[in-house]
């Protein structure tokens, strides 16, 4: 078998046909240099083997790589060389140049690396973890897209993902065809998970958890819920080294979940009249019912909070001979004078 190393020619043994497996390799570290040139075989003419296959050295680590085509080897062994040219390292694993799987991992999107989260995920997680993986992961990733030209619209495309992408055991099946083409659009214009060193981006996914599928304000425990999935994601594509510093850049980004806002039914409130029988009722409650009294009318008349009923001292109120007094207390803060009735002067 003859071998072209530059301008020479060689002779070799013949070798067996292998491929490389590609595994993600870790791109932190400094690399090692390509320590010869790529070599370019070619196997006896009219066998399985009559591949031009290329080999390199990086380190102490042999590699190979076959082409049906010498010119497709050729342009493979350009590559190799103009890396080494221009200086880069090789991982000595893979032997590639690290800029090379650099550029390879930059082009997972969001939506491959969610559904790799999911099946990470899916063995040991009890079927509730389940299904709030899915929910959290159908309300972030439509945020996550390139543009929301020709995009499904919302209900399909939560349908689509919830009910097919994060489910694992729907995969075997053959989804609708609304359904179908809602994932193949998510699946082309998704962002690719680096797009999320940005916090501009990490931003979008926080917003969009933020809200529920009408637009309103979600409760405070379930976005805070999505919050910790999308957090776990991340922190998955630093373990795969997707980002270039291995920290999880939702630290980077200030976010408060959604306030509670629940209106009061008036009908649960009790009235001024009810108010004062259920007082009544604790002041002949034994010895200490008369302290309660006082307690609980701090908590009604003056909207004291119960720490600061019980804190409350005797010189800190106005007290008349007879029925319920007042205190200043608070004042200084809300611009108006003593608070309503806090305290029985009897």
């Amino acid at each position: 078998m003859v071998v072209i190393h530059g301008n020479r020619r060689l002779t070799t043994s013949r070798t067996r046909d292998t491929r490389a497996r590609f595994r993600r390799a870790p791109l932190s570290s400094h690399g090692t240099d390509l320590r010869r040139p790529p070599l370019l075989h070619r196997g006896p003419q009219g066998s399985p083997e009559a591949l031009y296959r290329l080999r390199w050295l990086v380190g102490e680590r042999k590699h190979s790589k076959s082409y049906t085509l010498k010119v497709q080897a050729e342009g493979r062994r350009s590559e190799l060389m103009s890396a080494v040219r221009r200086g880069d390292q090789f991982d000595e694993e893979l032997g590639l140049p690290v800029s090379e799987l650099r550029a390879k991992q930059g082009s997972i999107t969001w939506y491959e690396h969610s559904r790799t989260y999911v099946d990470r995920k899916w063995a040991l997680a009890p079927a509730k973890s389940r299904k709030n993986y899915a929910d959290a992961l159908a309300t972030i990733t439509p945020a996550l897209v390139k543009t929301k030209t020709g995009m499904p619209d919302a209900a399909l495309m939560r349908r689509a993902l919830y009910g097919w992408a994060y489910n694992r055991n729907r995969r075997d099946e053959t989804p609708p065809d609304d359904v179908a083409g809602a994932l193949a659009w998510i699946s082309k214009h998704s962002l690719p998970v680096s797009a999320l060193e940005d916090p501009a981006t990490v931003r979008l996914a926080l917003d969009a958890l933020s809200l529920r599928l009408d637009g309103k304000e979600a409760s405070p425990r379930t976005a805070k819920r999505k919050r910790a999935c999308l957090s776990d994601v991340l922190g998955l594509a630093v373990e795969e080294q997707y980002f270039s510093m291995p920290v999880n850049p939702i630290r980077a980004v200030k976010w408060t979940a959604p306030k509670s806002v629940e209106a009061v039914d008036p009908e649960s409130v009790a009235n001024p009249r009810q108010v004062r029988a259920l007082l009544a009722g604790v002041r002949e409650q034994g010895s200490r019912g008369r302290h309660l009294e006082a307690f609980f009318g701090c908590l009604y008349y003056a909207a004291m909070r119960p720490a600061e009923a019980t804190a409350l001292r005797v010189s800190q109120c106005h007290l008349p001979e007879a029925g319920w007094g007042c205190s200043p207390s608070g004042r200084e803060w809300s611009g108006r004078g003593a608070t309503g009735p806090t305290t029985e002067g009897a």
